[in-house]
Protein backbone atom coordinates (compact mmCIF):
# COMPACT_ATOMS: atom_id res chain seq x y z
CA UNK A 1 0.00 0.00 0.00
CA UNK A 2 1.31 3.13 -1.27
CA UNK A 3 2.23 5.96 1.96
CA UNK A 4 2.19 8.96 -0.11
CA UNK A 5 0.41 10.79 -2.26
CA UNK A 6 -3.93 11.40 -2.86
CA UNK A 7 -5.64 13.82 -0.96
CA UNK A 8 -4.98 15.21 2.31
CA UNK A 9 -6.92 17.85 4.04
CA UNK A 10 -5.47 20.98 4.02
CA UNK A 11 -3.39 20.05 1.54
CA UNK A 12 -2.28 22.18 -1.61
CA UNK A 13 -2.61 26.32 -2.21
CA UNK A 14 -4.93 27.97 -0.23
CA UNK A 15 -7.69 30.18 -2.11
CA UNK A 16 -6.79 33.82 -2.45
CA UNK A 17 -10.86 34.91 -2.42
CA UNK A 18 -13.44 33.67 -0.13
CA UNK A 19 -15.73 33.18 -2.86
CA UNK A 20 -15.57 30.79 -5.05
CA UNK A 21 -13.77 31.76 -8.62
CA UNK A 22 -16.17 31.10 -11.86
CA UNK A 23 -14.31 30.68 -15.54
CA UNK A 24 -16.16 32.60 -18.21
CA UNK A 25 -14.96 33.81 -21.51
CA UNK A 26 -14.00 37.24 -22.44
CA UNK A 27 -13.30 39.39 -25.62
CA UNK A 28 -11.00 42.52 -25.42
CA UNK A 29 -8.51 44.31 -27.19
CA UNK A 30 -5.35 43.41 -27.53
CA UNK A 31 -3.99 46.71 -25.54
CA UNK A 32 -6.48 46.05 -22.43
CA UNK A 33 -5.12 42.41 -22.23
CA UNK A 34 -1.49 43.62 -22.20
CA UNK A 35 -2.22 46.65 -19.22
CA UNK A 36 -4.33 44.59 -17.46
CA UNK A 37 -1.57 41.47 -17.64
CA UNK A 38 1.00 44.35 -16.50
CA UNK A 39 -1.02 45.85 -13.38
CA UNK A 40 -0.95 42.61 -12.18
CA UNK A 41 2.44 40.88 -13.04
CA UNK A 42 0.96 38.87 -15.97
CA UNK A 43 -1.95 37.57 -14.30
CA UNK A 44 -5.10 38.62 -16.64
CA UNK A 45 -7.67 37.30 -14.22
CA UNK A 46 -6.29 39.46 -11.60
CA UNK A 47 -5.53 42.24 -13.45
CA UNK A 48 -9.76 42.07 -13.86
CA UNK A 49 -10.75 41.99 -10.44
CA UNK A 50 -8.80 44.82 -9.42
CA UNK A 51 -10.11 46.62 -11.70
CA UNK A 52 -13.93 45.45 -11.29
CA UNK A 53 -12.67 46.00 -7.47
CA UNK A 54 -11.26 49.61 -8.36
CA UNK A 55 -13.68 51.31 -10.30
CA UNK A 56 -15.41 53.98 -9.94
CA UNK A 57 -18.79 55.78 -11.00
CA UNK A 58 -19.18 59.49 -12.73
CA UNK A 59 -20.72 60.13 -9.24
CA UNK A 60 -16.54 59.08 -7.74
CA UNK A 61 -18.20 56.16 -5.83
CA UNK A 62 -16.87 52.75 -5.98
CA UNK A 63 -19.02 50.90 -8.76
CA UNK A 64 -18.60 47.37 -7.30
CA UNK A 65 -19.79 47.23 -3.60
CA UNK A 66 -17.67 44.43 -1.74
CA UNK A 67 -20.42 41.73 0.22
CA UNK A 68 -20.42 42.96 4.38
CA UNK A 69 -18.34 39.57 4.67
CA UNK A 70 -15.34 40.39 2.35
CA UNK A 71 -13.43 43.23 4.89
CA UNK A 72 -10.52 41.27 3.91
CA UNK A 73 -11.21 39.00 0.89
CA UNK A 74 -7.92 36.82 1.75
CA UNK A 75 -8.43 35.53 4.83
CA UNK A 76 -10.44 32.87 4.76
CA UNK A 77 -12.70 31.55 1.53
CA UNK A 78 -15.89 30.42 3.39
CA UNK A 79 -17.93 33.39 4.11
CA UNK A 80 -19.02 33.62 8.13
CA UNK A 81 -21.42 30.76 9.32
CA UNK A 82 -23.88 33.39 9.78
CA UNK A 83 -24.16 34.60 6.36
CA UNK A 84 -25.07 32.52 3.72
CA UNK A 85 -22.99 31.79 0.31
CA UNK A 86 -23.30 34.10 -2.53
CA UNK A 87 -24.92 32.32 -5.47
Amino acid sequence: MPTHGGTRPGAGRPDDYREPLRRVTVALPESYIEQLRRSANGNLSEGIRRLVEEALTPAGKFWYRMPDWAENPKASNHPPKDRPSPP
